[in-house]
């Protein structure tokens, strides 16, 4: 089974045609495999809309929620990574996670972590996915940001915050 979902992982992200790609990354689905991961990830970020929201989808039903989401952040959370290629990821989380409830989650972990660098690319990827409307800017390391969820209350992280301050 493994080198058939490598086989099919190939065409998803190496083949020129699009109907092929969006079978693969269907395909892939279908067979809910864990090895199918990165290839379903890397197709989250195609040119074409529907084999985005489809590989979205089968990395869910391969790898569980949870994994998914956590994967889709990290993977936008990767300093190569183009902004086009977030907006796609955050697409896709939004795809996974209607109401952001999760993703929104590992984001505030990514935001209020030690790597100045990943946190800044946490806050843009949030940004992109909350239209920027919901995000407090934070420019040094021991500022902090708000993370705000529409039907919950808001949340505070930085760094060396003791506790999670919520505002009703």
């Amino acid at each position: 089974k493994e080198g058939v979902v490598r086989g099919i992982g190939e065409i998803l992200v190496s083949d020129a045609n699009e109907y092929l790609r969006l079978r693969a990354a269907v395909t892939l689905g279908a067979l809910q495999d864990r090895a199918a991961a990165r290839d379903l990830v890397n197709a989250v970020t195609d040119p074409n809309a529907e084999i985005r929201v489809q590989s979205a989808l089968s990395l869910e039903r391969s790898v569980g929620a949870d994994d998914a989401i956590a994967t889709l952040v990290d993977t936008a959370m990767e300093p190569e990574r183009a902004e086009e290629d977030i907006a796609h990821l955050v697409e896709g989380l939004r795809i996974l996670d209607p109401d952001r409830t999760r993703s929104s989650e590992q984001l505030a972990k990514v935001l209020g972590g030690e790597d100045r660098g990943r946190a800044q690319r946490a806050q843009r990827a949030a940004i992109l996915g909350k239209g920027g409307d919901d995000f407090a800017e934070r420019q040094h390391a021991d500022e902090t940001a708000m993370v705000h969820h529409d039907q919950r209350a808001d949340i505070f992280v930085g760094h060396g915050l003791d506790r999670i301050e919520h505002r009703t």
